[in-house]
């Protein structure tokens, strides 16, 4: 992960998610946060947890500066997802 992504903060609302199958089927996350529309591919996060059947359009993005966990919350249930370097991401 960069010091860039790491320093980053991202609040959004989820209105797309897909496996970009020219990239090796890598799975994307589009989010709106209070400026414009971005990407974020969740390769890392996802390992074997469940982030990608649980994520939905609409449920919320947050990640804070300084740490490499993602958050999504959805309908008032939150879960945060550990970054792997080696793709074995859990929640707490």
């Amino acid at each position: 992960m960069s010091d860039e992504f790491k320093n980053s903060k991202i609040k959004g609302v989820i209105t797309d998610k897909y496996r970009d199958k020219m990239q090796h089927n890598v799975p994307l996350l589009i989010y709106r946060d209070s400026i414009d529309s971005k990407e974020i591919n969740i390769s890392s996060w996802i390992g074997k947890s469940d982030l990608w059947e649980f994520v939905s359009i609409g449920d919320s993005l947050i990640k804070t500066q300084g740490s490499e966990n993602i958050i999504i919350v959805k309908n008032g249930i939150r879960k945060e997802y550990k970054f792997r370097i080696n793709s074995k991401s859990d929640t707490k």
